[in-house]
């Protein structure tokens, strides 16, 4: 409220600014009452004014003339106190105003100071004046106590449309049934939250032709009193509250949308379990650590890490195919769930397709499980593939997640495993190429020998000669002789792929054993060597003169020869195409 630049009491500062006991005190009373200041400014109104004068709020008021509001004047009455009586006490004065639909409203105003300001009561009094009017003195009390019982009785009507309109605000649906469960009144929610919003019965409402059979009224609404029952209504839950009704024998049913405080439950439950599945993956990894830095032997560590996985992701069958050192070659595999034909399957296009690469679906077409095979490559550290994990579980974002989190260290240990073995293997390796020599050579041929076996994968070897070495180490001493070896070591070795096997079994004599390769494919690596790696290949002997690499190759598949004769076979070609070599060339001694 503002004062216009006049001053007014203290006490009414908390009644002009809308704070304090006094302010709500005179917005709840009936009568009007407008605080105004010296100039006839108004200061403040209360409810019961502003409803007298039909303004439609306090704020259009403020800072109006009292004439100019009451009256609709553009000077003060002539006889205002405020002007004329300057030291009154109190005084009164009768106002007649037409409202907006065009009738008289008569006020009664009491004027008396407040401090340096004045306070204006307003008692609407046309009622009375009317009642005046129409009837004599003699009936004046008759035709008052007329008008009572007729105020109360629009009041009551008034009450019973509140409470109508009261039951339709209601978020929840309300309904008011007799002893018999049939409908006496409902509000407005009931069609929005019953699937049969027009029935006439309570359970006909959520679509039964008979009452529930488990309703706690059954047997009366006095024992079903503050009682509870759900129903679950096309996905919706509604909890039914019964109230037992004071003026008759049946009661009140209030039905409540439990919807979303079910699913918070529910939500909360989950939550609940993913915090407890976290906690359980948080023990699973540090015990996965541990076991790791203890156990030496892998396929305890791969046994361990199944059973950890699986319960995990909620996994049906689990197994894994781990490489040796040379990629194609198996090293162990572990299973669970898997049938010994799904596993021989698995293993097999493992072993035989390039780079172990392949789609699992187009292995087990028909795998029997509920639910996906997922095929994780399982990576070293050096980012080279170490194996394959198959799991069959949902592929959702948790397992997708709990997959890299738990096979990223389990490929990190395979991988130094790896490296252990292969600085154990250079005692199988050749001083001056550092290729592998006859031994291993051997050993390599034995596991060739089982996955043709026990996979049906193919094979080959090579048998290469070097020509005119002694002739090198004549003529240019054995450095050259050297040299010369060095230079087809490196030649064959860049030349083969990671899952064959390059070994000096000789002077001058080397094996390469072919992985998955049949005699024409070994054939055609012959021809590529001949024609493309060899080709015009020589080596400094000094003294600005160059010395030609030649090489003899003879080859053999498994698909050609039983495996025991393979190297006899690769070897006796390999001199076929020495002396073809020789009918071209000089020989040297």
């Amino acid at each position: 409220m503002v004062s216009n630049g006049n001053s007014h009491d203290g006490a009414l500062e908390p009644i002009l600014n809308g704070k304090g006991d006094t302010y709500s005190a005179l917005e709840a009373v009936q009568t009007g009452i407008v605080g105004i200041d010296g100039n006839r400014r108004i200061l403040m109104a209360n409810r019961a004014a502003i409803v007298f004068l039909g303004i439609a709020d306090a704020e259009t008021l403020i800072g109006r003339t009292c004439y100019g509001v009451f009256l609709q004047a553009d000077s003060p009455c002539g006889d205002c106190p405020i002007s004329t009586l300057r030291n009154f006490s109190s005084f009164q004065k009768a106002i007649s105003k037409t409202t907006g639909n065009g009738d008289d409203c008569f006020l009664k105003e009491y004027v008396c100071p407040w401090g340096e300001n004045y306070i204006l009561t307003l008692n609407n009094v046309t009622r009375e004046i009317g009642a005046l009017r129409k009837t004599d003195l003699a009936r004046k009390e008759f035709q008052a106590k007329n008008v009572l019982i007729e105020r109360h009785r629009r009041e009551a009507v008034e009450e019973k449309h509140k409470l109508g309109r009261l039951l339709d605000y209601l978020p929840d649906a309300v309904v008011l049934v007799n002893a018999e469960f049939y409908i006496d009144r409902k509000n407005s929610a009931v069609a929005e939250h019953l699937p049969v919003g027009r029935a006439d019965t309570c359970y006909g409402l959520i679509g039964l032709r008979t009452p529930c059979a488990h309703c706690p009224a059954k047997d009366g609404f006095h024992n079903a009193n503050g009682k509870k029952t759900n129903h679950l209504i096309d996905g919706r839950y509604l909890t039914e509250i019964i109230i037992e009704s004071p003026e008759n024998d049946g009661g009140v049913l209030l039905f409540r949308d439990a919807t979303r405080q079910i699913q918070l439950i529910e939500k909360i439950r989950e939550q609940q379990e993913t915090i407890t599945r976290k906690n359980n993956i948080l023990s699973n990894m540090v015990n996965f650590g541990t076991m790791m830095q203890k156990e030496n032997n892998p396929e305890n560590v791969a046994d361990f890490f199944l059973n950890m996985i699986m319960p995990v992701c909620h996994a049906d069958a689990a197994a894994l195919i781990i490489n040796d050192i040379r990629p194609g070659s198996l090293w162990f595999t572990v299973r669970r769930n898997f049938a010994e034909n799904q596993m021989l399957q698995l293993i097999r296009a493992s072993l035989s397709e390039r780079n172990g690469k392949f789609e699992v679906k187009s292995v087990l077409r028909n795998h029997g499980f509920a639910k996906d095979i997922q095929q994780i490559e399982i990576l070293g550290g050096d980012g080279r593939c170490v194996g394959i994990g198959f799991l069959v579980a949902e592929a959702d974002n948790d397992n997708r997640d709990l997959i890299s989190l738990f096979y990223e260290p389990l490929g990190a240990y395979l991988h130094n495993r790896i490296l252990m073995r292969r600085l154990e293997e250079r005692a199988n390796t050749d001083p001056l190429t550092g290729l592998y020599n006859r031994g291993y050579l051997d050993t390599i041929l034995s596991e060739e020998e089982k996955k043709h076996k026990q996979y049906d994968i193919p094979y080959a070897v090579v048998v290469a000669d070097v020509n005119r070495l002694k002739q090198a180490n004549d003529q240019y001493g054995h450095e050259a002789g050297d040299a010369l070896i060095i230079a087809v070591a490196r030649s064959l070795q860049a030349a083969t792929r990671d899952m064959d096997c390059v070994a000096r079994t000789g002077g001058d004599e080397f094996v390469i054993l072919l992985s998955n390769t049949t005699d024409a494919g070994a054939q055609q690596v012959i021809a590529r060597f001949v024609t493309t790696v060899f080709n015009g290949v020589t080596i400094d002997v000094g003294d600005g003169e160059t010395f030609p690499v030649a090489v003899s190759f003879g080859a053999c598949g498994v698909d050609a020869m039983v495996p025991e004769a393979l190297l006899k076979e690769a070897d006796r070609r390999m001199y076929a195409a020495k002396e073809a070599y020789y009918q071209t060339h000089q020989r040297y001694r």
